[in-house]
């Protein structure tokens, strides 16, 4: 068995945590996967934009001190949204203070 010993914790590397990105969701109110939600762990300025089909922007947030994202299906003013397909962009500094951007789709069913 070989131990190596760090005496420096500034020699360890930065391990980025997982982020899951869910791309399906049922705000039915029903209790079941009725919120889009993404955990970003311990990473800050996180801001997301969804689009829906056309380009146009359904709900949208700057950035925050929070650390997670959630979408319960409505648009920024509180209107319901169709059911349907809509594309997300997200951006987040890490944990070594570099800007990341993660998008893709989300499923909506109802």
């Amino acid at each position: 068995v070989n131990v190596t010993v760090i005496q420096d914790c500034n020699q360890l590397p930065i391990v980025e945590p997982i982020i899951s990105i869910p791309n399906t969701f049922s705000p039915n109110s029903d209790g079941i996967n009725d919120v889009w939600f993404v955990d970003l762990k311990n990473n800050t300025n996180v801001s997301y934009t969804i689009y829906n089909r056309w380009g146009t922007i359904v709900k949208q947030n700057d950035i925050n001190t929070q650390t997670f994202v959630q979408w319960d299906g409505r648009t920024t003013s509180g209107e319901i949204v169709t059911l349907g397909v809509y594309f997300y962009v997200l951006k987040y500094t890490d944990a070594k203070g570099e800007e990341q951007k993660k998008n893709g789709y989300i499923s909506l069913f109802r």
